[in-house]
């Protein structure tokens, strides 16, 4: 690479990663609560609970032969 492109880069490069970095400073200034999931009718659901649910649900697709890219002929 001559030197003129490898400038741009490394600038490209930093200013990506300042780009990323004040990404993540306003994410995490932008929602202070409490991590959570709510249920249909507005009771909390941890991330366990949710990951458990998946679970059963993939469970559920897979006995029913359905998955995914399957689909159930018919």
């Amino acid at each position: 690479m001559t030197a003129s492109i490898t400038a741009s880069t490394t600038a490209l490069e930093a200013d990506n990663e300042a780009l990323l970095r004040r990404a993540a400073e306003l994410e995490a200034t932008w929602y202070t609560g409490p991590r959570m999931w709510f249920g249909t009718s507005g009771e909390p659901v941890t991330g366990s609970q949710a990951a458990a649910h998946l679970d059963n649900a993939l469970g559920l697709l897979a006995r029913g032969g359905l998955g995914a890219g399957r689909v159930r002929p018919g």
